[in-house]
């Protein structure tokens, strides 16, 4: 069973086809995200460019393969492919105080694509537990993160029974999946 292209595939199908106007809102969309990465990491404006141009180049090269699917949206394959470009020179430059969050060695059978997937939604979680009640957080925290069972959860939060705890965990988990699913970039995640 074959699965259904990632609804993305259009940016790829522009860069294939030439498409002017949907290339332009690929530079407009990504290349700001891109030129902050490159930035953060000891590069400028004219670096950020040159990767970005290498990245659509590498991305087009991919999609020209007759097996190439898109599995992820554009901007993580994009994001993926223009970190790992940067860290390359980088390291030719042996640049000090790199922060890259992809100091990872690059292999064959690596799978970046899946990589960065992963880093950039829990990047997003994490932002998002960040702006949920404290009190929401303490509960995730200790149900998720220390383990504790909701009798635990009970007693050092003050509730009046485990099934209290179970209850108030399951709202804050809730509510954290509904501001991470509000976030625009929860779609480019999918």
């Amino acid at each position: 069973m074959t699965k259904d292209p990632h609804p993305d595939i259009r940016f790829v199908e522009a860069l294939l086809n030439n498409n002017h106007k949907l290339v332009a809102a690929i530079y407009e969309q990504y290349f700001p995200r891109i030129r902050a990465l490159i930035e953060k990491n000891s590069g400028n404006e004219e670096d950020a460019y040159d990767i970005f141009q290498e990245g659509l180049m590498v991305i087009y090269a991919k999609a020209k393969q007759p097996d190439f699917q898109l599995t992820s949206s554009f901007y993580s394959f994009l994001y993926g492919i223009c970190s790992r470009l940067w860290l390359k020179v980088l390291r030719k430059k042996r640049t000090a105080g790199v922060t890259l969050d992809e100091e990872l060695e690059f292999k064959d059978d690596f799978n970046f694509e899946d990589a960065i997937f992963h880093r950039e939604k829990r990047k997003l979680i994490r932002e998002k537990f960040g702006q949920l009640k404290e009190r929401c957080q303490q509960i995730l925290n200790l149900t998720l993160q220390e383990g504790k069972s909701h009798l635990e959860v009970a007693e050092i939060m003050g509730f009046a029974n485990a099934n209290v705890a179970k209850k108030e965990k399951s709202k804050c988990r809730s509510k954290l999946v509904e501001l991470v699913q509000s976030d625009p970039r929860f779609n480019e995640l999918r």
